[in-house]
Formats: C-alpha cells, sequence, structure tokens
C-alpha cells in the first residue's frame, strides 16, 4: 500500500511537470524544486525519492530535472510557494487547507489561482 501511494505521488509530479512545460514548448532544460523538510523526517527522503525518479524519467524526453531542498517544514513550504522560491512542496494537509482557504496563519491574504 505504501509502494502504491509512492508511485501515484510521483506520477503526480511527473503528470504536473509533463503539462508545466507544454506540448509545443521548445526543449529547454527546465530545473524544478521541491521543498520538503529536515532531514529528520519522511518529507526530505520521499522528497528526494521523487525528485530522483522524476529526473531520471523525464531528464532525457522532457529535459526537466528536479532537485529537494530542505526547510522549515509545511508553515515554511507554503510561504516558499506563495513567493515563487520553490515549483513543488511537501506539505500537511492542514496548512494547504488553510493557506487555500485564508485561514488562520494565512487570514487576509489573497489566494492566486
Amino acid at each position: 500500500m505504501k509502494k502504491e501511494f509512492i508511485r501515484k505521488l510521483v506520477a503526480g509530479f511527473v503528470i504536473g511537470a509533463v503539462c508545466l512545460t507544454g506540448a509545443n514548448a521548445k526543449q529547454v532544460e527546465k530545473k524544478y524544486v521541491i521543498a520538503t523538510a529536515s532531514t529528520g523526517g519522511t518529507y526530505y527522503p520521499v522528497g528526494v525519492g521523487i525528485a530522483t525518479i522524476a529526473s531520471l524519467k523525464l531528464a532525457k524526453t522532457e529535459k526537466l530535472t528536479f532537485s529537494a531542498i530542505t526547510s522549515a517544514g509545511s508553515g515554511e513550504n507554503v510561504d516558499m510557494l506563495e513567493k515563487g522560491e520553490v515549483n513543488f512542496a511537501i506539505l500537511q494537509g492542514l496548512f494547504g487547507s488553510m493557506a487555500w482557504q485564508g485561514k488562520a496563519k494565512y487570514k487576509g491574504q489573497k489566494k492566486k489561482t
């Protein structure tokens, strides 16, 4: 079950990355960054795994490479996404929900579509 979840997660990143490049885009190498969390938890090794697999699958054909970076976790990841410092992020569902709805820490912030 865990392997199936990871496969679906990686497939989602790969599909999202391919969609970002566009079908007729000029084949220029594009680099994407995935925000994770500290190296002591689960998010970092999962992010490194996703980045590695996605890069292996997409580097030659689509000229896409991925890298995972450490962060302070979900709260910082939402902030980095907002600022455009990273392209993807792993975060707890509660942080994503609060940011999307503009609640708690994100109250009054306008959501981007």
